[in-house]
């Protein structure tokens, strides 16, 4: 079975969005239990920006979601981390504030988390368009081969009927 690891975007559309926790409990009931399995993780770097937000979404990252793995003080994730920086640094079509911004956050490192564990990327952002300056993670995960799928699409993979 395919691990998927989320990124935030994922998580906070889906709470503000999609599927409200007041609305849709089971949908994050659901979440949890992939996450106790190891199907649905995510990292640390994701649980820090969560966690910033102080709401429910935080509230549930920090007490109900067992899915949280390490990829900042991985060292294997941190190698590979500095080859998407490569990467992402060495890209000729994309400005300087726009690599700055994909390696600020959780985005490098959620990339580097899946190539190492094999997994899909969840995020709800989409590619650039053309001339676009901004790297986003959907274009990261295309040249390192790695899937890359928005949330319902993990659920429907994952055989997940309400």
């Amino acid at each position: 079975m395919t691990c998927y690891v989320v990124d935030s975007s994922a998580f906070i559309d889906a709470a503000a969005e999609w599927y409200p926790r007041d609305v849709f409990p089971t949908i994050w009931e659901i979440l949890e239990e992939f996450g106790q399995q190891g199907v649905v993780v995510s990292i640390d770097a994701v649980q820090d920006e969560l966690l910033k937000r102080q709401d429910d979404l935080a509230r549930w990252a920090k007490d109900k979601f067992p899915g949280w793995r390490p990829a900042k003080y991985n060292p294997k994730v941190i190698e590979q981390y500095a080859i998407v920086a490569q990467y992402v640094q060495g890209h000729p079509d994309k400005s300087p504030e726009g690599k700055a911004a994909f390696l600020k956050g959780a985005d490098g490192w959620l990339v580097a988390w899946a190539i190492v564990h094999h997994a899909a990327v969840v995020a709800h952002e989409t590619l650039p368009g053309p001339g676009s300056k901004k790297i986003k993670i959907p274009d990261v995960c295309t040249n390192f081969g790695v899937q890359c799928v928005r949330l319902i699409e993990m659920l429907r993979q994952l055989g997940v009927h309400i």
